[in-house]
């Protein structure tokens, strides 16, 4: 019983599936406009798309413009597009090799063959290799042994040579760096002359040209109005004050490749007074500051010279001169000084007797101009006190202050002062027994403030007093 009914079951399932079957073979039964008929679909029918694939090429230069050119500065891009054309809408092939010929140039890379990437897009490159002319570029992609291809027209020129642009640009700058107008003792200018080439939009700076320079204003330094650029194209000029006021130009010119470049700027020079300033610095031997001279010390005079340059105060630097005067006292060598690294001059003002106010006068000389400091001073006099200790030495195997005609006694004087110096003071020694060497009896002390004498035998024996 179960069996009959599965078996019915199965038929009637069997029937109906041939029946659809059936039916999707023939289209419905006879409908459409095909006319063909049973299992075998004409031209009308469902039938698989036959493959179909288009290749695209392009070119495009450095700035990613569309171009056909090939040239040295510019080579050319070439993007190959591979869509797969077989169905209504075109999809672009992933992964496929495509490979390029050329007539002219040189192709990038040298096996002339890439993948697309996920746009479909292979990338080249085709540089130029010398020869100019029109040619083709060939793209090709190959699938299931059907070649499929495109083709390009692009042209290899050489280009002209570029001729570079020169210019000469002129500008006047103070101490700080900062534009200037207006030259004057306390601020020169300094006169920068650029020279620059501009080729295809790249500027570069012209080093090693010389530059002329020539003004109605000012004075040019180096002397000769010419200097040659430096490695940035920059030929550096000073301009000084030359004692006239007024406005005037100044120009600069340069010849490269027989053409003459030039550039010219308006300046104004005004006179604002010398272009230095001095400092007058008084101190005593000790180094301590102070406007006093004394008969126990000398005054140490500094006279500092600085440039006024704008706003800056530039020391004026080694081995310019300095002359001192005064109205007491008296100044050390002939009165003029050298200044140190530091632009400090260094005098000594000597106590000459004279007690009572005077002044310091500090002068200093340019080829331009000269300024002058005064600093006030005074001189008095001070009582020194000194004292003075004698010690004496025998000689080896004798008693103290006792000498023999072949052991001459030592005898030591030392000068001690809290406010004098005691270098160099003579000290006198005198005996009632013996003789005194230096025969005179006198010597001067050392820099510690001691004095030596030696007392020999003079065939009296006997005490005396060493004074």
């Amino acid at each position: 019983m179960l069996r009959s009914l599965f078996l019915r079951a199965f038929t009637r399932r069997l029937i109906a599936l041939f029946a659809v079957i059936a039916l999707s073979a023939c289209g419905g039964g006879g409908g459409g406009g095909g006319s063909g008929g049973g299992f075998l679909p004409d031209s009308g029918g469902n039938s698989a798309p036959t493959p179909s694939f288009s290749v695209t090429v392009v070119g495009k230069n450095g700035q990613g413009e569309d171009s056909t050119r090939i040239a040295t500065s510019d080579p050319l891009t070439i993007e190959v597009l591979v869509t797969d054309s077989s169905s209504n809408t075109a999809t672009a092939v992933v992964g496929a090799i495509v490979e390029l010929t050329s007539t002219v140039g040189k192709i990038i890379p040298e096996n002339a063959s890439a993948i697309t990437d996920s746009d479909g897009i292979a990338g080249f490159g085709i540089e130029f290799d010398g020869t100019e002319g029109a040619g083709t570029v060939t793209a090709s992609y190959t699938s299931d042994g059907v070649v499929y291809s495109g083709t390009f027209n692009v042209e290899s020129i050489v280009e002209p040579a570029q001729v570079p642009i020169v210019s000469l640009t002129l500008s006047a700058l103070n101490a700080s760096g900062d534009p200037l107008t207006v030259i004057s003792q306390r601020s020169p200018g300094t006169i920068v002359a650029s020279l620059r080439s501009e080729v295809d939009g790249v500027i570069s700076s012209l080093p090693g040209e010389l530059v002329t320079l020539e003004t109605n204003v000012g004075r040019v330094s180096p002397n000769n109005r010419t200097a040659l650029t430096n490695s940035e194209g920059d030929a550096i000029f000073t301009l000084e004050f030359n004692g006239a006021e007024g406005a005037g130009s100044v120009r600069a010119s340069a010849t490269i490749d027989n053409a003459e470049y030039t550039d010219v700027i308006n300046l104004q020079a005004e006179d604002t007074g010398p272009p230095f300033e001095l400092t007058i610095l008084t101190s005593n031997t000790a180094g301590t500051a102070t406007s006093t001279l004394t008969s126990a010390s000398s005054l140490v005079v500094e006279v500092a010279v600085k440039r006024i340059d704008g706003p800056l105060l530039v020391p004026i630097g080694q081995g310019e001169t300095v002359t001192l005067t005064s109205s007491i006292g008296k100044v050390g060598g002939n009165g003029s000084a050298l200044t140190n690294a530091n632009g400090i001059a260094k005098f000594e003002l000597a106590f000459d007797g004279t007690i009572g106010a005077g002044s310091l006068s500090a002068s200093y000389g340019s080829e331009s101009s000269s300024v002058t400091k005064i600093s006030n001073i005074q001189a008095i006099a001070e009582v020194i006190g000194y004292t003075l200790s004698v010690s004496a030495e025998s000689a080896a195997g004798l008693d103290s202050h006792t000498f023999s005609l072949d052991n001459p006694l030592t005898v030591t004087a030392t000068l001690s002062s809290s406010s004098g110096s005691t270098d160099k003071k003579p000290v006198t020694l005198q005996t009632t027994v013996g003789s005194v060497s230096p025969s005179n009896g006198s010597t001067l002390t050392d820099a510690a403030g001691v004095a030596k004498f030696l007392v020999n035998y003079n065939d009296v024996i006997g005490a005396g007093v060493a004074t």
